[in-house]
């Protein structure tokens, strides 16, 4: 078997309109030693014939190997598979609609063997689909964590900082990410928050850099489009799930000083995500009602009040929404739903 430095992970479905653009920008790496997997989650309009024809023209062809899933298995066991599948010592994963700068892998993989830490982030910018670029995740310098376990959770959560939601455009040591069982879950589709989540509890290094090396796709057809009409049931219920699993994730760390800086994300994102339900076009009321209820009592664990470590004026305020009624808080959400205070919510999200 021949050995890589890295493996490029592609997950491709339904996305003809775009995967020649964005295959062709992983092939044409300056970086040599990389294994392209091409995960083929089943999707109808003719995309794996355009890999197929890439992988017999390109020089690169013999690189690629295709992972047959066998029927639509959603992105989050496709990123799985590439994760199984990967024979680099690094993983790399491209979404099919999204574009590389053809010094990506390149710089990424001499920030990591510079100083070798579980993952390096680069910055990224989006772009739509009349070619229109907005921003994206900037790093205003090259930051390296390097520190205890926990350390990079302790960066965002303890101490405020912010890393991109995106698993995207991020090299992982695959070794890391084997030894400490990080997965997504089998059957979402939007399975960055959660993934992502585990990384940044697990890693005890990393680098984040400056350079733009990737270019985000906004698709509307995408499952990680934006949500003009709010979420659908299945959206819903993904998100019940992950802000679960998170609650339970950190509660062994209750006594650790970013404890609290995670709460309140769990807890602002929690009224995020029931407001985009609350705004949704999609699903009925007595659903709605259901989605909502779980989301705004969200089962964490409490810090005991003798431990003052991370209280702020935030956090207060958070947990005195909290404790309020559950009528009061969906009454307070139909009121926020009302005079559309989705603009100013936003702005609290960081991808």
């Amino acid at each position: 078997m021949k050995e890589y430095e890295v493996t490029i992970a592609i997950p491709v479905y339904n996305v003809a309109e775009y995967i020649e653009s964005s295959l062709l920008s992983a092939l044409n790496q300056t970086f040599q030693s990389i294994e392209y997997l091409i995960i083929d989650d089943k999707g109808q309009d003719g995309s794996m014939d355009i890999v197929r024809r890439i992988m017999n023209e390109h020089l690169r062809g013999n690189d690629m190997k295709i992972v047959d899933q066998r029927y639509n298995k959603k992105t989050g066991a496709a990123r799985n598979a590439g994760l199984d599948n990967a024979v680099g010592r690094y993983l790399f994963f491209l979404d099919g609609d999204d574009v590389l700068s053809l010094d990506c892998i390149e710089i990424l993989y001499n920030a990591m063997r510079q100083h070798p830490v579980d993952f390096v982030s680069a910055s990224f910018v989006r772009r739509d689909l009349r070619g229109v670029l907005y921003a994206g995740c900037q790093y205003d310098k090259d930051i390296l964590i390097d520190g205890s376990k926990h350390a990079v959770f302790d960066f965002c959560y303890g101490k405020g900082n912010k890393v991109a939601v995106s698993l995207c455009n991020r090299l992982y040591n695959v070794a890391f990410l084997r030894n400490n069982h990080i997965r997504c879950v089998p059957g979402q589709t939007h399975e960055d928050s959660w993934f992502t989540y585990q990384v940044l509890m697990q890693a005890s290094s990393c680098r984040l850099l400056p350079d733009c090396t990737l270019f985000y796709t906004y698709n509307p057809n995408s499952s990680s489009a934006g949500f003009s009409n709010g979420y659908s049931e299945s959206t819903a219920q993904q998100f019940v799930d992950i802000q679960r699993m998170k609650c339970g994730y950190i509660r062994p760390y209750v006594k650790m000083s970013f404890y609290r800086g995670a709460l309140i994300d769990i807890l602002k994102m929690s009224l995020y995500h029931a407001y985009q339900v609350e705004i949704s076009s999609q699903i009925n009321e007595d659903d709605k009602k259901k989605f909502e209820s779980s989301l705004l009592t969200p089962p964490f664990t409490s810090p005991k009040m003798t431990n003052k470590v991370g209280i702020s004026y935030t956090y207060i305020l958070y947990r005195l929404f909290n404790a309020f009624p559950l009528q009061l808080k969906l009454l307070a959400l139909k009121i926020g739903a009302g005079i559309k205070v989705k603009q100013f919510i936003r702005r609290w999200i960081h991808f």
